[in-house]
């Protein structure tokens, strides 16, 4: 089974050959290095949220584009590491990556 950051090297690499870009231009356009590009697609790295936002606005897609395919992980939520609070929201979190 693929891991969350496999999957979003995955997508990262996707977005970035449809759109003709090289991980150099990609660093360049996202303001990052390129080798934190190479790190996030071969899933070796995690990427933060801003670092998420930025590649987004070099690649000309939502952010939450990188992040299709990969399942939420509700066990978490189940052995109650303090998302109790989020369970009255209709996707059980109170933040939503939909555009």
């Amino acid at each position: 089974m693929e891991s969350p950051q496999q999957q979003l090297g995955r997508n990262l690499a996707g977005q970035r050959k449809m759109a003709g870009l090289s991980q150099e231009e990609l660093a360049f356009r996202a303001n990052l290095d390129r080798t934190l590009i190479s790190l996030i697609e071969r899933g070796k790295r995690n990427a933060r949220l801003d670092t998420l936002v930025k590649l987004g606005k070099g690649l000309g897609v939502p952010p939450a584009s990188l992040l299709k395919g990969i399942p939420s992980d509700r066990s978490a939520e189940q052995a109650g590491d303090g998302l109790a609070g989020a369970r009255g929201h209709a996707d059980g979190y109170p933040w939503s990556l939909r555009s």
